[in-house]
């Protein structure tokens, strides 16, 4: 007799949890295209401060942090979720407590696919545990 593997709700899974998969993968998606994005722009920056002769080192950093954390996000990096989301909500606080509210809303908007890359990561992996634990009991 095959042993049936169960979601949250105690009922045996079927194919509408792979569902929950695709939109885990969608929200990952959203999340490490925004930093790509993002990225682009800080070199575009950088390429404007070299021509105006302004130090731009903190807006390179900045560029390579958050490519470098997208690429997490984007092989599914809970860990990489969880920094790039505080690192850009702490930032965003930033600049408020200075006074700077037009870049702290911006960076206010800019958590919420950061936010959706953490939950997708962790819906993702959640989701992908019960899936292959169901394979396995397919098989037996």
């Amino acid at each position: 007799m095959k042993s049936l593997i169960m979601n949250e709700e105690n009922k045996p899974l079927d194919k509408s949890d792979l569902s929950e998969i695709e939109k885990a993968l969608s929200n990952i998606k959203t999340a490490w295209i925004a930093g790509i994005i993002i990225s682009g722009l800080c070199i575009v920056g950088v390429i404007v401060c070299f021509f105006i002769k302004i130090d731009a080192i903190p807006i390179l950093f900045m560029a390579v942090w958050v490519f470098g954390l997208s690429y997490g996000i984007y092989k599914k990096s809970r860990i990489c979720a969880i920094i790039i989301l505080v690192s850009w909500i702490l930032g965003t606080l930033t600049f408020a407590i200075h006074g700077e509210f037009i870049p702290a809303l911006i960076g206010a908007i800019l958590c919420y696919p950061y936010y959706k890359g953490l939950m997708g990561t962790l819906a993702y992996y959640k989701l992908d545990t019960i899936t292959k634990m169901f394979a396995k009991s397919q098989k037996s």
